[in-house]
């Protein structure tokens, strides 16, 4: 599936009309449009398909989707907020879904901090392949548990012509991205973002009644091997112990050896003079 994604600039910045042309220029399967105003509810008049907008509270502006496809309607996350007193207001993501895919579209806080716990409060309300797109507003690297960051490396933020930052991204689960690019700003101050995302086929590994499902080979070749030496265990476990039993009795038997060795040489030296001092007997009594 294509999937771009744009923040608009509010009243500013990108029109309906620019995004039209956006969405008949590349024909995405899924647009998900940031700071978009209420006038974006024109868009399938312009170029048919379902479109539907969650505004942020207090501002003019929300998250939007357009697809040609039919969805779902989605619902709003809330987010985790700052506590500071005149911060912004809460923030939300919305989610969409799209076959067996589950997207969040964002908009995300500035604070370095609040963002990345806004991501975790989203992986964690996502279930199955996810991907979650839009502005991150997050300067440098993110980590996030089994999400991989699949978007373009280019900037795609200009405040000034002096410094630029790469805001728009793209991080998924159990998806493989085949092609992602920084598309022309137009005349919003964000680059829009295109994706090509593939859900990774499902592979069922089972071992009797024990089954698991895998989107990844080599994963599916870890998860092969755990189960083969799970049920090889008890196979091993009677081996070994049979082994250690024989190993001990073979050691009982060599040192029950060991020691009576030295007992039959001492019998049967003193044997030997028992029977010395016999014939010496017979001999004197033979000659007295």
């Amino acid at each position: 599936m294509k999937v771009i994604s744009w923040n608009l600039l509010r009243l500013t910045g990108a029109q309906v009309e620019d995004v039209a042309a956006l969405v008949k220029r590349h024909h995405p399967d899924l647009l998900f449009l940031q700071e978009a105003t209420e006038e974006m509810a024109d868009l399938p008049a312009m170029v048919g398909g379902y479109f539907f907008r969650e505004p942020l509270e207090g501002r003019i502006y929300g998250l939007a989707v357009w697809s040609p496809h039919p969805l779902l309607r989605p619902y709003a996350l809330r987010l985790p907020a700052s506590q500071v007193p005149g911060r912004v207001p809460p923030r939300v993501a919305q989610i969409v879904q799209l076959g067996d895919v589950t997207f969040a579209n964002v908009h995300l806080s500035h604070g370095q901090f609040l963002n990345r716990w806004q991501l975790m409060h989203i992986s964690n309300a996502l279930d199955g392949p996810a991907a979650i797109v839009g502005d991150y507003n997050a300067v440098g690297p993110i980590k996030l548990a089994g999400f991989k960051d699949v978007g373009p490396r280019q900037s795609t933020h200009s405040p000034n012509d002096i410094i630029s930052f790469r805001l728009d991204r793209c991080m998924a689960r159990g998806l493989r991205c085949s092609y992602a690019r920084v598309l022309a700003r137009g005349a919003s101050d964000h680059h829009p973002i295109s994706l090509t995302l593939h859900a990774l086929p499902v592979i069922q590994v089972s071992d009797g009644p024990v089954t698991a499902h895998v989107r990844r080979r080599m994963l599916r070749v870890t998860v092969e091997r755990w189960l083969r030496a799970m049920r090889e265990t008890p196979a091993r476990i009677r081996v070994r112990q049979t082994l250690l039993e024989g190993l001990d009795l073979k050691l009982r038997k060599a040192k029950r050896s060991k020691t009576a060795a030295p007992r039959s040489s001492e019998q049967g030296h003193h044997g030997a003079e028992a029977h010395q001092g016999s014939r010496s007997i017979g001999n004197s009594i033979t000659y007295v």
